[in-house]
């Protein structure tokens, strides 16, 4: 299998990181997604990582479809979510790292075209909700799931990109989470730092 990665992307991490805790074996292809080159496109014609080449052929991209696939192939626990309220925990998680995608995606336009009202938007709704799933779901961000994992890109991806967010002001615990969380091999051979 081929997975297209740029180091910096959250979602790909999140695969990075579940390939290594299912061990599976894949040929980690680095990618800038500027340059769209010809494996890369032809391995997901929106231009966006991840995106992963079966050996059949197959190809899949969006982070949450590979991370499902990888869970149903690969993972006798299986982390997927269940319950409804599992789900809602990964969909808050998946949230926070799409907000903090979104703002730096919003900062790097021109000055003439940036949307500061939305730029705000973010820095205040990423520390309100780590708030909520911290409150309502911290027992279950003990367990390795893809909801912990995609909790844990999410909030180190505030660090490396966004200083002006934060996310830890009141919620100490949740910091000594994450690194403690953060230490194992998987996350630390895949960080952006």
């Amino acid at each position: 299998m081929d997975l297209f990665y740029s180091a910096a992307s959250p979602y790909a991490r999140k695969i990075r990181i579940l390939m290594r805790e299912f061990g599976v074996s894949v040929n980690e292809v680095l990618t800038d997604t500027k340059e769209n080159d010809p494996a890369f496109i032809a391995s997901n014609p929106l231009g966006k990582v991840p995106s992963l080449v079966l050996d059949s052929g197959e190809m899949l991209f969006d982070s949450q479809v590979i991370a499902s696939y990888l869970d149903d192939t690969f993972n006798e626990s299986k982390w997927s979510p269940a319950s409804l309220s599992q789900k809602t925990l990964l969909a808050a998680t998946q949230g926070v790292l799409d907000e903090a995608v979104t703002m730096i995606l919003e900062k790097r336009r021109p000055e003439s075209l940036r949307f500061d009202y939305w730029i705000e938007r973010y820095r205040l709704a990423i520390p309100r909700t780590v708030a909520w799933i911290w409150q309502q779901h911290q027992p279950a961000l003990q367990e390795m799931s893809l909801a912990s994992i995609t909790f844990a890109c999410g909030l180190d991806y505030c660090d490396f990109r966004h200083e002006d967010v934060d996310w830890d002001r009141e919620l100490p615990e949740a910091r000594a989470w994450l690194k403690e969380f953060t230490n194992r091999p998987s996350f630390t051979e895949t960080s952006p730092h």
